[in-house]
């Protein structure tokens, strides 16, 4: 029996991401499976997926990382099953070959210098849109330095989330984390409640705790572009090239520097 000729690469790809879209994935990783797919065409027209051509694919560049590499292989993994359904000769890599999965990344450890310089900085940035932004970027910043709480945990709270007779703020649920209450230190209590008392006094409308220069809810796209120009010239200790606001995370020391010291 005669064997039908195989799709290309790059057409199962398109019906692959379509297919995994009406499910309700995203397929973030859409340019990269594209990449591969025009890859094995050109390197494998008209065979079928292999283990050795993923491998090949996922490990084309040297400076990968070892993340990036079991990352790029892992993408190729559920496309490969998805043609396993169609061509019974796809081989299906096994998710170990290029080592162990979930290696974190070493990331940066914020020292009290660091944290201490950026807070400065944030009092110096502009004030001509509003007479808030310096604030709200110091006690954002000290707030992440204080708890470990992530970014966007810190982007969703609101006025009400903070109860300042109590000394306790609600984290809502994020990512793989449920909600919670945590207890914060008295400086915190006090930046946190200066902070809310300035922001409701320029700013009376809306929920959202940290607020941008016209009263909305602070974005992240926004608080990524600013937190690069207080954090210039600090360089990695970790893995990655430059320090992110998710550093925070791994930060030891959990006290704020208070925005009224």
């Amino acid at each position: 029996m005669a064997i039908r000729p195989a799709h290309s690469k790059l057409t199962l790809v398109r019906r692959y991401l379509a297919f995994r879209r009406k499910l309700g994935y995203r397929m973030k990783s859409a340019e990269l499976l594209v990449d591969f797919a025009r890859f094995a065409d050109r390197m494998a027209p008209a065979k079928p997926l292999t283990t050795a051509l993923a491998i090949q694919w996922a490990t084309a560049e040297t400076s990968f990382r070892p993340n990036t590499r079991l990352g790029r292989l892992g993408m190729v993994r559920g496309f490969a099953r998805y043609c396993a359904s169609s061509e019974p000769r796809t081989q299906i890599p096994d998710s170990y070959l290029l080592g162990p999965r979930f290696q974190r990344v070493r990331p940066h450890l914020f020292t009290s210098a660091e944290v201490g310089l950026m807070l400065q900085r944030t009092r110096r940035l502009p004030t001509q849109r509003s007479r808030l932004h310096p604030l709200t970027y110091e006690t954002f910043i000290g707030l992440l330095a204080a708890t470990g709480i992530r970014p966007g945990e810190a982007l969703r709270l609101q006025c009400r989330d903070f109860d300042l007779d109590q000394g306790t703020l609600r984290i809502r649920r994020c990512k793989f984390s449920p909600e919670r209450i945590i207890a914060l230190h008295p400086t915190t209590v006090r930046a946190l409640g200066h902070y809310r008392q300035k922001r409701q006094a320029l700013f009376p409308g809306g929920e959202s705790l940290f607020v941008g220069t016209t009263g909305r809810p602070l974005s992240a796209r926004r608080t990524e572009k600013v937190f690069r120009r207080i954090a210039h010239g600090l360089v990695s200790s970790g893995e990655r090239r430059s320090v992110r606001l998710m550093d925070f995370r791994h930060h030891s020391e959990r006290r704020i520097i208070p925005s009224d010291a």
